[in-house]
Formats: C-alpha cells, structure tokens, sequence
C-alpha cells in the first residue's frame, strides 16, 4: 500500500487488490471524508509505487507477472486516469520511486538475475529513458551487500 497527495491536498491511497488490480480511494476534500475503493485495474504481481509529476499529476507503476514495469497517470491534476503502458523489462521487486532535483521522476527496481534497474523521464512530466543496470545486489550468508557492475 502507498499514500500519496493529490495537487490539491487530497490524500490518496493505493493497493494491491485480491484480484491483482491497483485499487485507490481518496478524501472527498482536504481533511475530509473518503470515497468507495475502485479498481484502476492491471494485474500486479508486487506492490505499487506511486509520485507526484512536477506538473502535480500523481502517477502509479507496478511489475506484472510477466516481469515488465507498468504505468499509469492522471490525465490532468486531481482528475482521472490514463490506461495502462508498460516501460518493459525482466524484473523481480516492487518499484521504488524518487524525484529529481529537477523534477523528473525516476524508477529503481531489481531485475530476476539481482542487477539494479532504472528508468527516468527524460524531462519532468515526460518520456522514459531506456532501461539502465547501476550494479548487482548479491544476498550471502554473511548479510546482503552491494557490487558495482
């Protein structure tokens, strides 16, 4: 599950539902009530992850069952959602998002065989990079550490 803030102060919260889909409810207003939960669809095989775009459209990502990171976004600030578009890849983890300085989000995840993945907008509120492996996360008996490519 994941909370994020809409442009205009609502809270909204994301999930992983029984049935695989990425559920949401949101305050009705700012410190207000909730709405029904609702089914954005897809079918996730982790937990989602989502940010808010420079230009204040909240956008969710998710790894399916066949590996590849999908997304989706508001159409326009606190309105709704776009259908869903895969950015590709093999990959084993839940997204984990971060902004830049200069506003452009970037996606970091694990691939099956342990490498390190990210993909960024190539502008705030933009396109997608290609894929890019930062390093290898190698799991012992020793603890979990890190490899540089």
């Amino acid at each position: 599950m994941t909370v994020a803030q809409n442009a205009d102060g609502r809270l909204e919260v994301f999930a992983r539902g029984n049935d695989d889909a990425l559920i949401h409810t949101y305050q009705t207003r700012p410190n207000n009530g909730w709405s029904f939960w609702s089914s954005l669809g897809g079918g996730l095989a982790g937990q989602p992850a989502v940010a808010r775009n420079a230009d204040g459209r909240l956008e969710a990502f998710s790894i399916t069952e066949d590996g590849a990171l999908w997304h989706m976004w508001q159409i326009a600030p606190n309105s709704g959602w776009s259908d869903w578009q895969t950015l590709g890849g093999r990959l084993s983890s839940s997204p984990v998002l971060a902004m830049n300085p200069d506003a452009r989000l970037e996606v970091f995840v694990r691939r099956d065989d342990t490498a390190v993945m990210h993909i960024w907008q190539r502008v705030p509120d933009g396109g997608w990079s290609e894929w890019d492996r930062l390093g290898e996360w190698q799991a012992s008996a020793l603890g979990q550490g890190w490899r540089e490519p």
